[in-house]
């Protein structure tokens, strides 16, 4: 698991001892969560649905898909990195309810699809939950591949300031007033000292970028109907600015 991890197929491994207990304490926190799941299983009912159900599934079958187009492509260290995923995903929906065959059904296959890499603790595990270790490699539901919701990165600079949460494929993104309101306060306080490139085009006398910025925002506003009245002011003083040296 170690060398897998380090590097890419084509480059030299970097032996460390660092690198080589990060991969020993992976092997014990998934057998940890291995015996967590044992005892959910145990518990868990043959009723028809619970709430984590959909999230298990959609997140095995998205799992599976990833290692299948990791294997093609030789990326055996990505393939750790989504093994180092599918512990965080297990650890944190495990306090949610199951349908038993559910739970079983997909563990299974999430064990299956790490077996290559880790089959000694792997095989281990199938034991203990008395699974079959004659399991075949488990194929994609690509109706559970796609996303109903998209995560938009706000970013300033090139730094990450938030995340919004949006339906996919909406012609637009709804946000309320409060989160307005804690995204631009967020922002302010993180870049209170800082100064706009778009002020230094200014203080130097460049041209900006305020086409592609407030402009870009002017035109949707039009192109939509919806009034941008502050952006538009700013719009035109930077235009005007620029007038006065170009």
């Amino acid at each position: 698991m170690f060398i897998l991890s380090d590097s890419p197929p084509e480059k030299d491994v970097q032996w460390s001892e660092q690198g080589m207990l990060a991969s020993f304490k992976f092997i014990q926190k998934f057998w940890l969560i291995n015996k967590r799941i044992k005892e959910k299983i145990d518990k868990c009912t043959d009723e028809e649905k619970q709430e984590g159900d959909l999230d298990l599934i959609k997140f095995t079958n998205q799992f599976i898909n990833k290692i299948n187009n990791n294997l093609e492509k030789f990326n055996y260290n990505v393939i750790i990195a989504n093994m180092h995923e599918t512990y965080n995903f297990l650890n944190k929906i495990l306090n949610k309810q199951f349908n038993k065959k559910v739970l079983s059904e997909n563990f299974k296959k999430i064990l299956t699809i790490m077996s290559p890499v880790i089959p000694h603790i792997i095989n281990e595990c199938f034991e203990v939950n008395k699974f079959s270790i004659l399991q075949k490699w488990p194929e994609v539901e690509k109706k559970y591949l796609e996303e109903e919701k998209v995560l938009i990165v706000v970013q300033i600079g090139g730094k990450k300031k938030g995340i919004i949460e949006a339906k996919k494929d909406t012609d637009g993104v709804e946000v309320s007033e409060d989160e307005c309101l804690f995204m631009f306060n967020k922002i302010v306080d993180s870049n209170q000292t800082n100064k706009s490139s778009m002020a230094f085009d200014i203080q130097y006398k460049r041209k900006t970028e305020i086409d592609f910025i407030s402009g870009v925002v002017s035109s949707l506003g039009k192109k939509h109907g919806i009034k941008t009245p502050l952006n538009d002011l700013m719009y035109k003083m930077i235009k005007v600015k620029e007038g006065m040296y170009s």
